[in-house]
């Protein structure tokens, strides 16, 4: 194995290092430099079914000893010796190559500065991976606003990515930064309802963040909740591959739509995992440019919905015009209100949901839909009238409609059904039992993805 092959050629490099370093320390030929660092240290917590909360907690500045004049030296020195030129030429070849085994012995240096431990074997191995630029073991964690956990943690392995969701603890508030860069963790006003940290082997961070995209859809559509992220930050167990960093994203927290989860739901998760996440459309996580699509589309509404809170017709709205996105041929322009009504509640039955009561929803949605649109609010009178004509208050009726969009959208993507075959399988249901019997096994079949209850 080329590890093996290389293992003298680096603990002879190894050997030289330390020898500069060595050198640096006894003869004083560099002093450290100090750093300064900014930590936020609890006080106070208090502790609750769904996590740690802090109370009470303060700000302070740090000092920490650098040898950044020191490395720079070290690099360019061992750069002329022979041990790094033989580790370069039993390695490999090319600019690469070359410009990587640089970066790793800048990191090598470092950690024998700090007097860090090297194990030859695990060491080698790990800086191999970083010069042949192979996925390494990797990580990004997320403050998760509207996921609330009243277990511990939730562990979920998908492929060979693990999806580690757990409650707030004292850690989550204590953190340094540096000061002058503006990463500071705000967790002090609001704090997440929990922390999501997503594992798996990557060579980047790109691909972490895309992972993350990925689960912030796959949540949302588990359940009609308007679950968000928060800062994120990346990570790896690789000294020599540099993906880390924070992602500090500033926006108000819009949603009202949060989910409780308990251990028993992660049965139910890993279910809807499997069938979902492999079908997941890339275009849904809107991290790159892809053709606009009736799924997106329709997506893109729902979220619209989750995140707005006032006025409730802009909800409805949402929620209807995303039923219409999937549930529409682009020339149908009349009886929209009456179709729009019987495809979805024809879908929906077949999931044992109350096909009368779906339609009055949907119709009742629709007339608020367009009196928005045209510009208007609901009265005081016509609000009143709302549970009279679909029998639940106005943001019930704005939640059930949401819900059917999710269902609908969740039927698209475990199908794999293009839109306009899925209209055609609706409307011959109507008038052929044959395709009835067909709309209503597919749906069966997929009931346990699509209406996942929690307690």
């Amino acid at each position: 194995m080329e590890s093996e092959n290389l293992i003298a050629p680096f603990k002879n490099l190894l050997a030289e290092v330390q020898s500069l370093v060595n050198e640096c320390k006894t003869q004083n030929r560099f002093q450290p430099e100090v750093r300064l660092l900014g930590r936020c240290k609890t006080d106070e917590v208090t502790s609750t079914e769904t996590g740690v909360y802090q109370r009470q907690g303060h700000f302070e500045y740090i000092q920490k000893k650098t040898w950044i004049r020191a490395e720079q030296w070290a690099l360019e020195q061992i750069k002329g010796w022979h041990a790094y030129s033989s580790f370069r030429s039993a390695g490999s070849t090319g600019k690469v190559w070359d410009e990587g085994l640089e970066q790793a012995t800048s990191v090598l240096i470092g950690m024998m500065f700090l007097d860090q431990p090297i194990e030859i074997p695990q060491t080698l191995e790990f800086l191999l991976k970083a010069l042949r630029r192979d996925p390494v073991p990797a990580w990004i964690e997320c403050d998760v606003f509207d996921i609330i956990l009243k277990t511990k943690s939730i562990s979920l392995y998908f492929g060979k990515r693990r999806l580690l969701c757990g409650q707030l603890d004292v850690p989550d508030f204590e953190h340094e930064f540096d000061p002058f860069s503006g990463a500071r963790r705000e967790r002090f006003m609001p704090p997440p309802n929990c922390i999501l940290r997503v594992e798996m082997e990557t060579p980047n961070g790109l691909e972490l963040q895309r992972e993350a995209s990925q689960v912030l859809v796959l949540l949302r559509l588990f359940n009609v909740c308007s679950v968000e992220f928060g800062q994120q930050t990346l990570g790896t167990s690789n000294p020599f591959t540099f993906i880390g960093g924070t992602l500090c994203p500033f926006h108000a927290r819009q949603g009202r739509h949060d989910v409780v989860l308990r251990a028993d739901a992660v049965e139910k998760m890993e279910h809807f995992w499997q069938r979902v996440e492999p079908r997941l459309p890339v275009e849904l996580s809107g991290f790159d440019k892809h053709e606009v699509t009736p799924l997106a589309i329709a997506y893109k509404r729902y979220c619209d919905g989750l995140f707005t809170n006032a006025p409730v017709e802009a909800k409805i709205a949402s929620a209807i015009m995303g039923l219409e996105s999937l549930y529409f041929r682009r020339e149908e322009t009349q009886e929209l209100s009456y179709r729009l009504a019987l495809r979805v509640s024809k879908v929906l039955s077949k999931l044992d949901m109350n096909s009368k009561e779906i339609q009055r929803q949907i119709k009742t949605g629709y007339g608020i839909r367009s009196l928005y649109v045209h510009g208007s609010h609901l009265s005081p009178k016509e609000r009143e009238q709302i549970p009279k004509k679909a029998g639940v208050s106005a943001e019930d009726l704005a939640f059930n409609l949401l819900d059917y969009l999710r269902i609908s959208m969740l039927h698209l993507i475990c199908s794999g059904q293009q839109k306009a075959d899925f209209l055609d399988m609706v409307e011959s249901s109507l008038v052929s039992r044959q395709e009835d019997e067909k709309l209503e096994s597919m749906l069966k079949d997929e009931k346990a993805v699509l209406r996942v209850k929690l307690p």
